[in-house]
């Protein structure tokens, strides 16, 4: 789960495409495809969660 603080960034997950507002949550299930853009001009303040049997770093892949 990822929490937004303060900023409206644009959340994509496949083709879906919504503005998250200040303090809105939203899931990411495992392997999904996903972006978060920061549409405004100030920093974007992100709160990460992760959860299960495995929470390390070295699995991401990164997509252009």
């Amino acid at each position: 789960m990822a929490t937004v603080d303060i900023r409206e960034p644009e959340f994509q997950m496949v083709e879906q495409i919504r503005v998250l507002k200040e303090n809105e949550g939203c899931h990411i299930p495992v392997r999904h495809l996903h972006r978060l853009s920061n549409t405004g001009t100030d920093p974007l303040v992100i709160v990460e969660v992760q959860c299960g049997e495995y929470t390390g770093e070295d699995d991401i892949v990164r997509y252009d």
